[in-house]
């Protein structure tokens, strides 16, 4: 069962992120989001990619997060986004070493760094 605390993080994330761009210069910055299906977010200075697990990849073999989308962004949106991105890297206690259903990622391709979040509270 997800938590109102689960679903506000993964609103927090799409919202901030609904696209995470996989045809982008790479000096921009650049950021990324795995949500607990394996959806994925790019986030760039001006766009937000949301790229969906196809069913066939899906650990069901059914699901399927819907259609790819890509948006504009302006660069306060972005630095508000990238602000959530990072307050949840630096909130330790949402962190995980493991990878499993209903965790996030949130990767900064620039310093190569990743974080696993677990979004699911007990």
């Amino acid at each position: 069962m997800r938590t109102s605390q689960t679903i506000v993080i993964d609103l927090v994330v799409m919202c901030s992120i609904l696209i995470f761009s996989g045809c982008m210069n790479s000096s921009k910055k650049h950021y990324e989001y795995a949500d607990g299906n394996a959806n994925r977010y790019v986030l760039t200075p001006d766009s937000l990619q949301y790229i969906p697990v196809l069913a066939q990849e899906s650990s069901s073999g059914m699901y399927s997060g819907g259609q790819p989308k890509v948006v504009t962004i302006s660069i306060d949106d972005f630095e508000v986004l990238e602000s959530h991105l990072k307050n949840l890297v630096k909130r330790v206690e949402l962190h995980s070493t493991n990878r499993m259903k209903m965790s996030g990622l949130i990767k900064d391709k620039d310093s190569q760094k990743a974080v696993i979040l677990n979004l699911v509270r007990s």
